[in-house]
């Protein structure tokens, strides 16, 4: 009698099969392809599919019997189809691959160098490149299959070459940066202090000094650079026109212009140096000019002056009226600064309190006190001077406050 039919598959790679006699002292021999032990006795080790047949022998009369066993296997590899590569970027930097098996029941295993998450699904994420291979198991067989998949990486980063530095002058107050990149199709993106136009190009116009900061983006895959270029500002020309000068009428004075090239008096000279001699005071300009034709203006103050004074020329007036109606708003001595090499005026109210003091023979006096507008009244002056004669004088006296 022959035993059950076997069934192989990829987890069970051998069985045995069998047969059984009821005579008693029957020898077995089994034939078939994949017998590995027991050919001789009622059950026999196999590791093969197909027909094995068993022939029993009596031997008290030399009689034989046979039978036959099928033995089948299952062991049917899993289909498995690697979907398209992935190509990661500057801008993908990470993404998901898959596999797929049109056979029922199937289990997933991913292998590889950047897997982040889904080892075990059929669409893992990944962030590296490299070759990720899959694992597709048959729960029903325990049959395996695998394929690979390659995530390959474009990270090349574009090149980019600043140009010249750009320097802004009186006349050229804008002008054109650049920057340039062999790798084709990239853009341009500018930053920084005076971009009047075209800062999506690779010259765009700009107009300060500064630092400007270009980024060049590659269009294949997103990858970036960077670099700079500086802009200056050249200064003009910054025009001395020299001191102001006191002269006494009839006299000459000398006015030296500075930091140019170029001179133009308001006179007409064009020399650096000028020598002037105004009846009365005056202002020269000096218009300096450099290889730019940049301009810059200065000017010098001539102050005349009459003739020294003496002790009998200097008045003091005993009244003045501060209305802001444009006459005698201020007490002030008219011819006092010629020649005074020390001066020196006190004010005082009815009280004895100082309400105003100078050193300047040029001073003028509104009526005020700590910002405050004084009532009308009567103040007491005390002046001290001396002459460029050396002459000492004094002056002291009463002036009038009237509204």
């Amino acid at each position: 009698t022959q035993g059950s039919p076997l069934t192989l598959n990829c987890t069970v790679s051998s069985g045995t099969i069998s047969a059984s006699s009821t005579t008693t002292g029957v020898t077995y021999n089994w034939t078939g392809t994949g017998i590995v032990s027991g050919g001789t006795t009622s059950t026999a080790t196999v590791i093969s599919s197909g027909t094995y047949t068993v022939t029993v022998t009596d031997p008290n009369n030399g009689c034989t019997n046979t039978s036959t066993v099928t033995v089948t296997s299952s062991a049917v590899l899993p289909n498995v189809t690697p979907g398209a590569p992935l190509t990661l970027n500057c801008i993908t930097t990470s993404g998901t691959i898959s596999a797929s098996s049109s056979t029922v029941g199937v289990t997933y295993n991913w292998s590889g160098p950047g897997i982040t998450s889904g080892g075990s699904t059929s669409s893992p994420r990944v962030n590296s490149a490299g070759t990720y291979t899959v694992t597709v198991a048959d729960t029903g067989n325990g049959c395996v299959n695998s394929a690979t998949l390659n995530v390959i990486s474009s990270t090349v980063i574009p090149n980019v070459t600043p140009g010249s530095t750009l320097a802004i002058t009186c006349s050229a107050t804008s002008g054109l940066i650049s920057a340039s990149s062999t790798t084709a199709g990239v853009t341009y993106s500018w930053a920084g202090p005076g971009i009047v136009s075209g800062n999506n190009t690779s010259s765009p116009t700009v107009n300060a000094a500064g630092t400007y900061t270009v980024t060049v983006t590659s269009s294949g895959n997103g990858c970036t650079n960077i670099t700079q270029v500086a802009v200056s500002v050249t200064p003009g020309p910054s025009a001395i026109a020299g001191p102001n000068i006191i002269i006494i009428q009839g006299n000459s004075a000398t006015l030296t212009a500075g930091g140019g090239g170029n001179y133009l008096w308001s006179n007409g000279d064009t020399a650096a140096s000028i020598t002037v001699s105004p009846s009365v005071t005056s202002y020269y300009c000096v218009t300096v000019s450099d290889a730019s034709n940049c301009t810059d203006t200065a000017c010098a103050k001539v102050l005349v002056e009459l003739p020294c004074s003496t002790d009998k020329d200097l008045k003091v007036p005993n009244a003045f009226s501060p209305n802001d109606d444009g006459v005698n708003d201020q007490f002030c001595l008219q011819g006092w600064n010629s020649c005074i090499s020390q001066f020196r005026v006190c004010i005082f109210d009815r009280w004895g309190e100082k309400v105003f003091e100078s050193a300047d023979a040029a001073f003028c006096w509104d009526g005020t006190y700590k910002g405050k507008v004084l009532d009308p009244a009567v103040f007491v002056y005390y002046i001290t001077a001396t002459l460029g004669n050396k002459e000492s004088l004094e002056r002291k006296g009463n002036i009038s406050l009237v509204r």
